[in-house]
């Protein structure tokens, strides 16, 4: 842990984190403390189940959520398979979406819905 300010002794009491980059905080509680580590790779900056928020903070997504670009349960960027909640609904024109149980007993998706070859529950046309 590299801890640029803190509020106590722990790693896990991080305020800031040394320079921009390759650190990144975690906010795990509610106070805005956490640890400081390393970045997973070039394309994933914070941990699986967290996301990179516009302060370098990394933040937990929603729990229906595998990867997300924010905290709401619609902010959803894939879903975790071997959850109750395994498909990615995302309403048409958007890139994010809600993950939803599968509708009936063959796993497909709900209404309105088609699965895609990326798993995704998609909004049908309108028309």
């Amino acid at each position: 842990s590299s801890c640029a300010t803190c509020t106590g002794i722990d790693e896990n009491l991080c305020k800031t984190c040394q320079g921009d980059s390759p650190f990144w905080h975690l906010a795990t509680s509610s106070d805005s403390t956490g640890e400081c580590k390393a970045q997973v790779s070039a394309e994933q900056s914070c941990q699986p189940k967290f996301y990179l928020a516009s302060t370098n903070e990394c933040h937990r997504c929603h729990s229906d959520c595998e990867t997300c670009s924010g905290t709401a349960n619609d902010q959803c960027i894939t879903c975790d398979s071997s959850s109750s909640t395994p498909f990615l609904h995302i309403e048409d024109g958007n890139s994010t979406g809600r993950c939803l149980a599968a509708s009936g007993s063959n796993n497909e998706c709900q209404s309105t819905y088609y699965l895609s070859t990326a798993n995704e529950c998609r909004q049908c046309h309108s028309s």
